[in-house]
């Protein structure tokens, strides 16, 4: 048994064109230390925590009061008359081509179109080439 795997390769593959030098190894080191990120999430806390004073007088903790919503604008609102009408014009047509192609069966639509390829004349068609 020990004879079918002598021939095996036991080593890493190695593929054509590749570099043979081994790849470099990094240096490792911290940026952050631990005084750093205590620092940095003081901060955060201190800006979650910020007072915000009331037209009373009153102070509250920022995480009770929420932020003044934008008003968000849809698409439509931004598109002049015309486009706004194109649009609409545009829907209508798609409205009444599935409108049209619903109203009819697929077993119909083929008999319309052989009726179609039967009025037309037969000069259109492939003529034979060579002997035969």
């Amino acid at each position: 048994m020990a004879d079918y795997y002598e021939c095996v390769r036991t080593d890493k593959l190695r593929l054509k064109g590749g570099s043979n030098r081994p790849k470099r190894k990094r240096n490792k080191f911290t940026t952050d230390d631990e005084d750093t990120t205590a620092a940095k999430t003081e901060k955060t806390t201190e800006k979650k925590v910020a007072l915000v004073s009331l037209d009373d007088g009153i102070e509250e903790e920022g995480d009770d009061v929420e932020p003044p919503t934008k008003v968000v604008r849809s698409y439509e609102d931004y598109l002049t008359p015309a486009e706004k009408k194109y649009r609409a014009r545009l829907a209508q047509r798609e409205k009444e081509l599935i409108q049209k192609l619903a109203a009819q069966s697929h077993r119909e639509r083929v008999e319309a179109f052989n009726v179609k390829l039967e009025k037309e004349p037969n000069h259109f068609d492939i003529p034979k080439v060579g002997p035969g």
